[in-house]
């Protein structure tokens, strides 16, 4: 193992791999295997290395993850007991789809292989209790030097999230997301001086983590009120001419003001991204035997495919017109709750609403200075 031939380092990274594991295994498995890969010339972090003195625990997870070529995840029954583990492997597997590559290396030990969280059984692994130790430091080695693998020759399109994201958008959203803008505008709230400067015209889908998706976004968030509907849309489609989909549009109240103050209150089209209820109930009802964490893989499959097809130059003309928000509506038992979305409809509407208007003093100089 001495001709190891060490990749160098790009795209930003500074490690050739990060070690996620749990602080109970460190001193008999990481800081061996830490040190041995040191030796042949690989420059490996470690959580208590490089994490930002007084940073908060998840910003430096993530900013390790993205500066790491690798992220090693030795998995024990002491890494699947830890809620911080169950973060680094989402982060890895994030960045792995942000990126198009496989990034994660999985190491098992202690385990069997049905033992392995769900959202990582569709990787390989290398299982640590079946190898004399010389030959567990070459597998990891090779794995580290290994050119990069797309991540999509890992996890095949055959995945249900893939269809259900990409017949979202061929039978629903590529159908009403052309003339949203324009139906927006015809709406009342853009004919009334108050509310046309507290309206954005896009669809905010909302992705919850349990998939779990509320009749009405009200019965999720009385701070979110139903108030209208956007003038229904037609098309004919499979056999059903003149089919009607139709927009509603809420009156969302920032939860530090009483409900009465419309002045400041602000107004959006909004629902859940529906596919999403589906994956639910086929955790709930059991038939599919789809599991509880697999569902939160495919969730999280699903609001990666959707960004991905909102930023394919094919969209471009209508990507402005919707936006995607993923949240955690799980509590500490892992169980769903009625999480405040109007916090977070607040946010982004302000957020888009400030955009726009830096845009049209942008256009607006421009302009000016073409003498136009």
């Amino acid at each position: 193992m001495s001709s190891v031939k060490v990749p160098e380092l790009s795209d930003g990274h500074q490690y050739h791999a990060f070690i996620a594991h749990s602080a109970r295994d460190k001193e008999e498995l990481i800081e061996p295997l830490k040190t041995k890969m040191e030796e042949l010339g690989f420059q490996i972090c470690l959580d208590a290395d490089e994490f930002l003195p007084g940073g908060a625990v998840v910003n430096n997870i993530i900013e390790i993850v993205k500066k790491s070529r690798r992220v090693l995840l030795f998995i024990t029954p002491n890494f699947k007991k830890s809620q911080w583990c169950e973060f680094e492997a989402l982060q890895a597997l994030h960045q792995g789809y942000k990126h198009k590559k496989q990034i994660l290396i999985t190491i098992i030990k202690g385990l069997k292989q049905d033992q392995i969280p769900t959202q990582l059984q569709a990787f390989t692994y290398i299982d640590y209790d079946a190898l004399r130790l010389n030959d567990f430091y070459s597998k990891v080695t090779l794995a580290l030097t290994a050119d990069d693998i797309p991540m999509m020759s890992v996890l095949p399109v055959g995945d249900v999230a893939h269809g259900l994201a990409w017949s979202y958008y061929y039978g629903y959203l590529r159908l009403i997301l052309p003339g949203l803008k324009e139906r927006v505008m015809k709406s009342q709230f853009l004919q009334n001086d108050v509310t046309k400067r507290r309206i954005v015209p896009k669809l905010f889908i909302l992705l919850p983590d349990t998939c779990f998706c509320w009749p009405s976004l009200t019965e999720n968030d009385d701070k979110v009120v139903h108030c209208d509907s956007l003038e229904p849309f037609t098309a004919n489609r499979s056999g059903n001419p003149g089919r009607t989909y139709k927009n509603n549009v809420y009156k969302v109240i920032p939860r530090d003001i009483g409900d009465s103050d419309e002045e400041e209150v602000y107004y959006c089209v909004a629902e859940y991204a529906t596919p999403l209820l589906s994956l639910y109930e086929m955790e709930e009802d059991g038939i599919a035997g789809l599991k509880f964490d697999e569902m939160l893989r495919q969730k999280f499959i699903f609001s990666k495919v959707l960004d991905d097809i909102f930023t394919h130059g094919h969209t471009k003309e209508f990507c402005d017109a919707v936006q995607t928000i993923s949240y955690n509506d799980r509590d500490e038992n892992g169980k769903k709750y009625k999480y405040p979305i109007s916090t977070l409809l607040t946010k982004e509407i302000k957020h888009a609403l400030q955009k726009t208007v830096k845009d049209q003093t942008k256009r607006m100089g421009e302009l000016s200075i073409s003498g136009e």
